[in-house]
């Protein structure tokens, strides 16, 4: 396996296990900050329908201007941020800002993750790489689905969103590392050039 692959993959182990302490129990936050069902219904489709317009923008602009890397790094971030601030929210207006900025965040990092991902892959072990990131993905939503559930009946929401942002910034941090390989291969691209030009 490609080392960037590899990172690629712990970090968004990272990410997918700090998001899963919440998905079970979003309602009961809705709840907890004062909100209604409706207002859980509100901020879910306020998140998808950013993240789903976004997406298709961001994936045509990743394409074209924007460095795919750098773009999975900065949606990391943006993503521990969005998570950082549910710790804040007091009324649903806070929420649903917070639902914008986790909905850019996804948006910002799926198509270029998705896309490096799928260059990084090893002929022959496409299908085995790629369940190791969605296998990974389930496996860590799962298990931190419990221990989700754990912090918050013993010490509350505020925790968890804390102990949430460590697990998605280490996950961001450690995305960091891909960057390295995009001046790599420009150095490796120059270096050829340079070679032909002496020719």
């Amino acid at each position: 396996m490609k080392k960037e692959l590899n990172i690629l993959l712990i970090a968004s182990y990272f990410n997918i296990f700090g998001f899963g302490f919440f998905g079970p129990i979003y309602a009961l936050y809705v709840k907890e900050i004062g909100g209604t069902i409706l207002d859980t219904s509100l901020s879910w489709a306020i998140y998808s329908l950013v993240m789903g317009v976004l997406i298709i923008i961001f994936g045509k602009l990743e394409d074209k201007i924007l460095n795919k890397r750098k773009m999975i790094v900065i949606g990391y971030f943006i993503l521990a941020f969005g998570i950082l601030s549910y710790a804040f929210v007091q009324d649903k207006t806070q929420l649903f800002i917070v639902q914008i900025i986790n909905g850019i965040g996804v948006a910002v990092l799926n198509p270029a993750f998705k896309t490096i991902f799928s260059k990084d892959e090893d002929k022959g072990r496409e299908s085995y790489e790629w369940s190791l990131w969605e296998g990974g993905e389930k496996i860590m939503l799962g298990t931190s689905a419990l221990i989700g559930g754990i912090i918050v009946t013993y010490f509350g929401f505020k925790i968890m969103f804390y102990i949430m942002f460590i697990m998605q910034l280490f996950g961001a941090l450690i995305s960091i590392n891909i960057l390295s390989y995009d001046n790599h291969k420009k150095h490796k691209h120059s270096n050829t050039h340079t070679i032909s030009f002496s020719k």
